[in-house]
């Protein structure tokens, strides 16, 4: 039954880079606006954003965030990837939740007839659902109240907040369960300058700096209907920071850290070309 919280361990934007013998110590510019991220920066349906990622957290640990402000240069040009990855995204009428999730312009694939629905429009990137088939048990459901990703137009000093919920009744190997997903997001875009990646990668960016809160619950009922007993729980909590770009169609660099306090890296990637 434990097995059902796999549905939902993947929920972030999905591109979630070493260190080597400088640091990343982010220095003035020179004089600059901060840009505005729009509908069009970011990716539609078809598009597909490769990424290259470090997951060995060894290699990150003098890697300097930087502080808040404006007009910031970010280094990471000396990181080297360890592995890549890829986002699919395709038209949701293309994918075994059409049909069953409502109000979406994009899916995106993130394994074997397992899909993430989102609405993208001129002023928002929301999750509205998602279906998951493992074999055992079917999922296909819309959220109560979508979920806000991101905002347009983005700049510097635009914030943020808002939740959502999905829950569905499953019928998993004989039992049936009721699965409750939530999710609280806190956005501020707290930053803005130059970074730079590998790859000879350069952008004019803002940068946001974001909390996810994650609350996953499973009861189990006699019937469809229940009545619902409390079986099991899971809470998490994700910070990163997430670079933003013109025409980059996605974050062009996301940096997961252990907390805001300590900032410990615990994932780097950057878009590929």
């Amino acid at each position: 039954m434990k097995n059902l919280f796999l549905i939902f361990i993947t929920f972030s934007f999905l591109i979630s880079c070493k260190k080597d013998k400088e640091e990343d110590t982010p220095t003035p510019t020179p004089t600059q606006t901060a840009i505005s991220i729009t509908a069009n920066d970011f990716f539609s349906a078809g598009d597909i954003i490769y990424s290259g990622v470090i997951n060995d957290t060894s290699k990150l640990a003098s890697v300097n965030i930087g502080s808040a402000g404006a007009n910031v240069t970010w280094n990471f040009s000396h990181l080297v990837k360890d592995t890549i990855d890829s986002m699919v995204t395709t038209n949701p009428a293309n994918t075994p939740g059409a049909g069953y999730i409502t109000n979406t312009n994009i899916a995106i694939k993130v394994g074997d007839n397992f899909y993430l629905y989102l609405n993208k429009s001129t002023d928002k990137i929301e999750m509205v659902g998602l279906y998951l088939n493992d074999g055992v048990a079917e999922i296909k459901a819309n959220f109560d109240n979508n979920l806000t990703l991101i905002k347009f137009p983005s700049t510097y000093n635009t914030n943020f907040i808002d939740d959502g919920l999905l829950e569905q009744i499953v019928n998993y190997s004989g039992t049936w369960a009721k699965v409750r997903h939530r999710v609280k997001v806190d956005s501020k875009i707290d930053a803005w300058g130059t970074i730079k990646l590998p790859e000879n990668l350069n952008f004019q960016c803002i940068r946001e700096k974001r909390i996810e809160y994650r609350s996953d619950s499973i009861f189990v009922g006699l019937s469809q209907n229940g009545p619902w007993q409390f079986y099991y729980a899971q809470h998490d909590t994700v910070y990163s920071y997430n670079f933003m770009a013109k025409n980059a169609k996605y974050y062009v660099c996301t940096i997961n850290v252990k907390d805001f306090n300590t900032n410990k890296i615990q994932q780097f990637a950057y878009k590929r070309p």
